[in-house]
């Protein structure tokens, strides 16, 4: 009776030792990434790499609110820097009425406008994003009397033409049409 149970503990002590090395052996390997490897700094992005948008305040139309939300959402996106553009507002008039503005006292450059302008770099900081501003009115800038048609605006155009690979190629690519 002893030396069967000997022999049952024996039996019972191998085969478990022997499921508990085959199972080490058959786990898949962990990859080790290293936080200079790029596939390592692509996915994961220094925060001083992440890409920026130009923030346009859109006259009156800006609030305390409406800046946490924005620059909350951007963030999120993987956003780190904006730039605030003004639009327009009563000193740089829109080509309409901005109706039911929810904040008509903001006039670009007014101690209201300022206040909100601290605002937002407040909450950049606490978000840990940069903040730059643009200090031009936008579209109607990039033009006046001085500037000459060659050296106005441009239009980005382009053609196309689908080609087979792994071939040489000798052709000429169709002029685009520009709206004049």
């Amino acid at each position: 009776m002893r030396n069967r149970c000997f022999w049952s503990i024996l039996l019972i002590s191998f085969v478990l030792t022997t499921n508990i090395s085959r199972s080490q052996t058959h786990k898949k390997p962990v990859k080790i990434i290293a936080k200079d490897d790029p596939e390592y700094l692509f996915n994961n992005p220094p925060e001083d790499a992440k890409p920026g948008v130009l923030w346009m305040w859109m006259g009156s139309n800006v609030s305390k609110e409406g800046i946490t939300k924005d620059l909350e959402a951007l963030k999120e996106e993987g956003f780190n820097s904006v730039t605030v553009s003004t639009l327009a507002d009563a000193t740089m008039p829109w080509s309409a009425v901005i109706g039911k503005s929810p904040t008509p006292q903001v006039i670009g450059w007014t101690e209201a406008w300022w206040a909100l302008m601290r605002f937002a770099a407040l909450e950049c900081k606490r978000l840990h994003m940069s903040m730059g501003i643009y200090n031009c009115p936008g579209y109607e800038a990039s033009g006046g009397p001085w500037i000459t048609p060659e050296n106005s605006m441009q239009e980005v155009c382009w053609s196309s033409k689908i080609i087979k690979g792994n071939t040489h190629v000798d052709m000429q690519l169709l002029r685009p049409s520009v709206k004049v």
